[in-house]
C-alpha cells in the first residue's frame, strides 16, 4: 500500500506543479487501519462525517 501511496502522491505532485494547488485530500471508510496507514504515511486528519451508509475519514496532506 505504502508503495502505491508514493506513486499517487507524486502523480498528484506533478499535477500540482503543471496547474496548481497546495493541498491533497483523500477520503476513506473509518476504519482503524485505513486511518493508521494514512496517518503513518504524512496525512494529517480534517474530518470524519456520516456518509450514506458508513462513516467516512477525510486526511489531507501538504503538496508543495
Amino acid at each position: 500500500g505504502k508503495e502505491i501511496l508514493g506513486y499517487a502522491v507524486n502523480e498528484l505532485r506533478r499535477s500540482v506543479d503543471a496547474v496548481g494547488g497546495r493541498v491533497g485530500l483523500v477520503e476513506c471508510e473509518d476504519i482503524p487501519a485505513l486511518t493508521a496507514f494514512y496517518e503513518t504515511n504524512g496525512f494529517k486528519k480534517l474530518q470524519t462525517h456520516q456518509g450514506n451508509d458508513k462513516k467516512l475519514v477525510q486526511f489531507y496532506f501538504m503538496a508543495v
